[in-house]
């Protein structure tokens, strides 16, 4: 300190060494670096500033890593600090360092994240809002569900249109006490409430066909019409489909008490030992085959049956050697083994296979996110035309090859199937036959063309009779000048004609009329696809392990896995603001 105050005429060496690791000394170092920083950069605002940048993109990366965990369904509170550190201390993200404001300020505590996750979610959720309200007319699917908590679920997901396209979209996880009709459209109506929108505007309810929700007199598509008259319930057509086909194996008494029961069975036989499943596969690595596995048919799963038919198929001459060899000390394979090597076992999965796949394409078809009600009508009248040649005859299918399949020099030739011209018919009588009837009867019942179809069928030109009579339609001039455009377009395909309804501002000024007709088409939810697949994501995101999530963090989740964009996509930087003004920060962004 001395130095500092009087001036001296020499230095001792000593001195100088003791004094340069002093506090003093270091103080006037760093002035000194300062003042030299600050004239070179722009002085002391310009180093703040930078200083701000760089805790701002530290904010920005967090929140990019936090949005990546949820878009990936990944434990955001669990893994963020983590991969955070992992980032900085490993793959040189040295920004994260400036996260850190102080012990007490390190902004990667659960409350800040839960904050971060739930404005990113919230500026998804505006943006939904914002196409709501922009849209003519909405469509509700609805389902329920219990979580992992023995929590009743109810998922609603919108149908909207915009710029002309139609797009569903997750609205939201709604915990209800129970699964009465009462209940679901109370908490209907209160989120539509709570989205400032017009309840006269929900044009569409689509459902899983339960009572609760189709009932005439209590369900809940007959309480909502009370708020909204002009609201039409649809029942789901791909449960729809799955109920022909099921009910129609009902019908017949060898698929309801033998073959889909032992279907089941020969895929426990083998999913429940390990031992098994190695000695198939070994087998199948012996004779130089793909190796396939049993496939679980379940009712609930639209396609389930395909796929395990097909596998069975597949692979069935090795499963027939697998079960010889197991049946010496099983009794259930000895039994799987008879039925197996029963002619009618086979015929009936030769059927299926030819069958199936055609109603499996009809089921994904179904779960398209932009098929209305006008594209359901054409797309079943194909399968079952398709249905009704396999009634007829046999050509060029799987079932026409069973018996090459089982004579000499054939797949099956070895394990010596019996077979006869008897065998053969008393198969079709009671097998075949009623099946394909059912089935198509089926299909007829439940697509049936309905007054609702037909009111929207102006809409589409091959749905119309041709040559077009002049009655046919209202007599007004609207109608009957949107028909001489059709007229005179006849390429004109029902989903272009709908497209420049809703997007054309001349179409608008000449068809209004039209224009409303084709926005109530496009809104009403046929299909409750997203709604199985918003339930799948449910019961990933919500495991035994993350049971105690809140619903508010959960919807936060599902909103950003289901319908956020990807990180590139999603708009950061107007959510980093989002959050820094919520109140007063110590990190600066």
């Amino acid at each position: 300190m001395y130095w500092a105050k009087d001036p001296v005429a020499c230095l001792r060496t000593d001195t100088i060494t003791r004094h340069a690791p002093s506090f003093q000394h270091k103080q006037a170092v760093w002035k000194e670096n300062v003042r030299l920083f600050s004239e070179r950069n722009g002085g002391i605002a310009q180093a703040f500033q930078c200083e701000v940048s760089l805790q701002r993109e530290a904010l920005t990366k967090a929140m990019k890593t936090l949005y990546f965990l949820a878009k990936e369904e990944m434990a955001h509170t669990t893994k963020f600090s983590s991969l955070v550190d992992f980032a900085r201390d490993h793959l040189g993200c040295d920004v994260f360092s400036h996260l850190s404001q102080g012990e007490n300020a390190t902004y990667t505590s659960e409350r800040i994240l839960q904050e971060l996750l739930q404005v990113m979610a919230d500026q998804l959720q505006a943006e939904h809002s914002r196409l709501l309200a922009g849209s003519t007319y909405f469509g509700l699917q609805v389902d329920e569900t219990t979580d992992i908590t023995t929590t009743k679920e109810l998922v609603l997901l919108t149908r909207l249109i915009t710029g002309g396209e139609v797009i569903n979209r997750f609205a939201g996880m709604v915990e209800v006490d129970d699964g009465k009709a009462n209940t679901i459209s109370s908490a209907i109506l209160a989120w539509i409430q709570k989205k400032g929108l017009d309840v006269q505007k929900l044009m569409g309810l689509g459902s899983d066909g339960a009572p609760v929700m189709t009932g005439k007199r209590n369900g809940v598509a007959t309480l909502l019409k009370g708020q909204s008259k002009h609201l039409v319930a649809i029942h789901c057509i791909a449960h729809r489909l799955a109920l022909a086909a099921g009910q129609a194996g009902e019908a017949v008494a060898y698929f309801r008490n033998k073959f889909k029961q032992n279907l089941g069975e020969l895929f426990r036989f083998y999913d429940n030992s390990a031992c098994r499943m190695s000695r198939l596969h070994q087998i199948q690595d012996m004779l130089d085959i793909i190796r396939t596995t049993m496939k679980n048919a379940v009712d609930t799963r639209w396609l389930s049956h395909d796929e395990a038919c097909k596998a069975l198929h597949k692979s069935l001459p090795v499963v027939l050697l697998s079960l010889d060899h197991e049946a010496k000390d099983n009794v259930t394979a000895f039994g799987l083994l008879a039925w197996l090597k029963d002619y009618r076992t086979l015929a009936t999965l030769y059927l299926l296979c030819d069958l199936l796949p055609h109603l499996s394409a009809l089921s994904r078809c179904f779960q398209h996110a932009k098929i209305n009600l006008l594209q359901i009508h054409s797309n079943v009248q194909t399968t079952v035309a398709l249905v009704r040649t396999m009634r007829e005859g046999m050509n060029g299918s799987r079932l026409s090859k069973l018996e090459q399949d089982l004579l000499a020099g054939g797949r099956l030739a070895e394990f010596s199937i019996s077979m006869s011209p008897e065998l053969k018919l008393k198969w079709q009588k009671e097998v075949r036959e009623p099946f394909i009837d059912r089935l198509l009867q089926n299909l007829q019942d439940r697509f049936d063309s309905t007054q609702l179809l037909s009111s929207f069928a102006i809409l589409d030109s091959s749905l119309m009779p041709q040559p077009m009579p002049e009655d046919y339609g209202s007599a007004e001039d609207e109608w009957y000048s949107l028909r001489e455009y059709i007229r005179q377009n006849n390429g004109l395909s029902q989903e272009q004609l709908v497209k420049l309804l809703l997007t054309e501002d001349t179409m608008a000024e000449l068809y209004p009329s039209m224009r409303l007709l084709a926005s109530v088409l496009m809104v009403i939810p046929v299909s409750t696809a997203d709604s199985e697949g918003a339930f799948s994501t449910l019961k990933r995101v919500k495991a035994r392990l993350r049971s105690r999530m809140t619903n508010k963090t959960l919807n936060a989740l599902l909103t950003i896995s289901i319908d956020g964009p990807s990180v590139n996509d999603f708009d950061f930087d107007r959510a980093v603001s989002a959050w820094g003004a919520m109140r007063n920060r110590r990190i600066s962004v």
